[in-house]
């Protein structure tokens, strides 16, 4: 893979993980 690539698929999954924060009303709990 190349760099393009791995940040392709790096920002995938952040906008997936931010978008499970933002549905969630107390996103603290995922980091405890």
């Amino acid at each position: 893979m190349n760099e393009l690539n791995i940040l392709s698929l790096f920002q995938s999954v952040a906008q997936q993980f931010i978008s499970k924060l933002s549905e969630s009303e107390n996103g603290c709990h995922l980091f405890e």
